[in-house]
């Protein structure tokens, strides 16, 4: 709990819609009006902003109590603050990631470059496998547990005990709102499972060790493709191992496409496609099973892949 807050400990949240498929990334997949098409549920959508899809409300919340029914959440708006912070950094990152993929060559051997690369690709998977709601809703309640039972070890089993140490530390009250044990643990498994990096538990958590094992145990081959043939988007990886080594393929914008294979070779290639295999790469985005939807700056290419 922060000292110096600049928002109740208890309150409403003021941004409900929360993404778990952050915008930055999205954009990459828009035209230059900034939309793009979206297939979900079997319908294609045309002239849709990215702002507007890849969130639930109140994903990050959780609520002062079980039932609470007046809106009312604990340190409000704080995981997406946190998440901001953490995007801001990742998408300036992510960009120059993709202009390097982009204009190298496919003999390119700067070993710096291609490490960074890798690096900023496999962090960026791991953080949307994390924040996707199927992960997140499996994650959370283990987390809960966890984090519950380490607080009844220290003291803070109780909503007295919580409340004397939020007036040790901070100086604050709830308004005669009790600080139950099980909702503090859910909010600090949901900052831990989507923020690591705010808990300073990057080396332990489950996001990072998704993104050390892409990175250490894969090699990686990234696709690209020309302006105005784009590849399709999904808003979740897709994962294959159909008998062969588990391959991951997940488009990182309309221009690259990453495909890592769990080999162990920890091999490298970057590779230009015409618009034949691009047409077959497509047909595989575009008939892969995920939760979630697909999107394409093309509106045709998510009706017809001929």
């Amino acid at each position: 709990m922060e000292e110096n807050r600049q928002t109740p400990l208890i309150g409403k949240a003021t941004r409900r819609k929360q993404h778990y498929v952050p915008c930055f990334f999205l954009e990459e997949f828009a035209d230059d009006g900034g939309r793009f098409a979206a297939l979900r549920d079997g319908r294609v959508h045309g002239n849709v902003r990215p702002q507007t899809v890849g969130f639930q409300k109140n994903l990050y919340e959780t609520p002062v109590a079980p039932d609470a029914r007046d809106g009312m959440m604990l340190d409000p708006n704080a995981i997406e603050k946190a998440l901001g912070e953490v995007e801001n950094q990742l998408a300036h990152e992510y960009r120059n990631i993709l202009e390097k993929i982009v204009t190298m060559r496919p003999s390119d051997g700067n070993g710096e470059r291609i490490g960074r690369i890798c690096d900023i690709s496999s962090l960026l998977v791991a953080f949307l496998i994390a924040r996707s709601p199927e992960y997140f809703n499996k994650t959370v309640p283990e987390q809960r547990r966890s984090i519950l039972e380490h607080m009844r070890q220290h003291g803070l089993g109780t909503p007295e005990e919580l409340t004397r140490l939020l007036s040790e530390t901070t100086g604050e009250d709830t308004d005669d709102r009790p600080l139950l044990p099980e909702q503090i643990a859910d909010h600090l498994a949901k900052l831990f499972t989507v923020v690591p990096f705010a808990a300073g538990a990057v080396d332990s958590s489950a996001m990072m060790e998704m993104a050390q094992t892409l990175r250490n145990k894969c090699s990686f081959l990234f696709l690209t493709t020309c302006e105005n043939h784009p590849f399709i988007g999904l808003s979740a990886p897709y994962i294959t191992a159909d008998g062969t080594d588990p391959t991951l393929v997940f488009p990182l914008s309309s221009r690259v496409c990453m495909i890592c294979t769990a080999d162990g070779q920890h091999t490298f290639r970057k590779q230009s496609i015409n618009n034949r295999e691009l047409r077959m790469m497509n047909r595989l985005l575009l008939n892969t099973d995920i939760n979630g939807y697909k999107f394409c700056e093309r509106e045709d290419y998510l009706r017809q892949i001929p």
